[in-house]
C-alpha cells in the first residue's frame, strides 16, 4: 500500500512509500482510509520543528496523519462492537485508562497515551490499523465527506465543554482557522448570547465560510477592539490563534469576571497583567485535546451538521501531492485540506 512517511526529524524528509498492508491485532480494526486531514501540527512535523519533536518524541520513521476516517475492512479476534463494512472516524489518542488523570475522567491529560501518527502508524495511507475502541461508527455519507473532521471537531467540542458559554454570554473567538470555525459551530449548538469570530485580513476566505455557516465575523485590529471595549467587553474568549498578541488582546477585551479559553500554543512566554486579572477576577483556562465524551458529541455533530461542515473542506489533494497540500496550508489558502489516498 501507499503511505506518507516522515523518515527523520529534519526539515522535509517526507515521502510516499510502498509498504505492507497492516493486519489487525486482537483488539484492532483495519480501516481503508477515505480521507486524512492535515493541520498545523503536520506542517510543523514536515518542517522538522524542534519544539514539536522535543514535546512529542515521535518514533521515526513513521506514517503521519491523525485526522482520518474510512471503512472497516478487517477486525481482530476480540473485536465485538465493529464489523467490516462499517464506516468510522478515529480518535488518535490511545489513552491508558489506568493513570490518575484517566481515572478522574481527564483523559486529555493522560500521562501514558501513545498518539497515532507520532507513536503508531497514522492515517495518511491507504490502510491503517487502530484500536477498535478508538473508532467511532458514522453513517457512510458523513464518514466519506466530513468524517476526517472528527478530530478537530472534538477539540472544539472539548473547549466548549471545558469552558461553556452561558445563555447570555457575549462570546469572541480569536483565530479563523478550522479550530476557530469549529468552536463557532460548537458554540451555536451550546447556545450563547452573541457570537463573533475574528480573523486577520488574509483570513477573508475563511471568514466568508464562517458567515455561510451563520457565524458573525470581523477583521481583527484596533477598530474591532475599540468596538468591543465600547460595548463593555466580552464574557468569554476562545483563543485559537496561538499568538502572544492575540492572547494579550483577548485578556484585555474580557469584562470583569470574564473567562479566556486558551487552545492555541504560543511560540514563547506571554506577558500577563496579573494585577488586572486578580482585581477583575478574570480567568484563563488551558484546553488541550479531547476526551471520549468530546468524541461522542463530535460524532453527533458530524451527523447533525454534516452539510454545514462540508463547507470547511476546501481542498482534496491526492496523497502523492502532499507537498502541494502543505503549501496550501502554509499559505493559509482555504480552510481544511484533505489528503485522499
Amino acid at each position: 500500500m501507499r503511505a506518507l512517511m516522515k523518515l527523520g526529524p529534519g526539515p522535509g524528509e517526507m515521502v510516499v512509500s510502498e509498504m505492507d498492508e497492516p493486519a489487525p491485532g486482537a483488539d484492532e480494526v483495519v480501516i481503508r482510509v477515505a480521507a486524512c486531514g492535515i493541520c498545523g501540527t503536520d506542517l510543523s512535523l514536515y518542517h522538522g520543528s524542534k519544539g514539536l519533536i522535543a514535546e512529542m518524541r515521535p518514533s521515526f520513521p513513521l506514517v503521519v496523519g491523525h485526522e482520518f476516517a474510512g471503512e472497516v475492512v478487517d477486525c481482530g479476534n476480540s473485536v465485538r462492537d465493529l464489523q467490516p463494512g462499517q464506516w468510522v472516524t478515529v480518535n488518535p489518542h490511545l489513552y491508558c485508562g489506568a493513570c490518575t488523570a484517566c481515572m478522574r475522567g481527564q483523559e486529555e491529560i493522560c500521562s501514558d497515551r501513545p498518539i497515532i501518527s507520532f507513536h503508531r502508524p497514522g492515517g495518511a495511507a491507504e490502510y491503517v490499523a487502530v484500536r477498535a475502541r478508538n473508532a467511532y461508527p458514522l453513517p457512510r455519507p458523513e464518514a466519506e465527506t466530513v468524517g476526517a473532521l472528527g478530530e478537530p471537531l472534538a477539540v472544539a467540542v472539548h473547549a466548549v465543554e471545558r469552558v461553556p458559554p452561558g445563555p447570555d454570554d457575549n462570546v469572541l473567538i480569536i483565530g479563523a482557522g478550522p479550530i476557530g470555525l469549529l468552536i463557532g459551530v460548537a458554540c451555536q449548538e451550546a447556545g450563547c448570547g452573541s457570537l463573533l469570530l475574528s480573523g486577520l485580513p488574509e483570513d477573508a476566505p475563511r471568514l466568508r465560510i464562517a458567515e455561510r455557516m451563520g457565524i458573525p465575523t470581523a477583521v481583527a485590529g484596533p477598530d474591532l477592539e475599540e468596538a468591543v471595549r465600547s460595548n463593555g467587553g466580552v464574557d468569554l474568549v476562545y483563543e485559537a490563534a496561538g499568538s502572544q498578541a492575540s492572547l494579550v488582546a483577548g485578556l484585555g477585551l474580557l469584562r470583569a469576571g470574564g473567562r479566556l479559553s486558551a487552545l492555541g500554543i504560543p511560540p514563547g512566554p506571554v506577558p500577563v497583567d496579573l494585577a488586572n486579572m486578580v482585581l477583575a477576577e478574570k480567568s484563563v483556562i488551558g484546553t488541550r485535546g479531547y476526551t471520549p465524551r468530546s468524541w461522542k458529541r463530535a460524532v453527533e455533530l458530524l451527523s447533525k451538521r454534516g452539510p454545514d461542515l462540508l463547507a470547511l473542506v476546501t481542498h482534496r489533494v491526492a496523497l502523492e501531492d502532499f507537498e502541494k497540500a502543505m503549501g496550501l496550508l502554509e499559505a493559509r489558502e482555504g480552510a481544511k485540506i484533505f489528503l485522499v489516498p
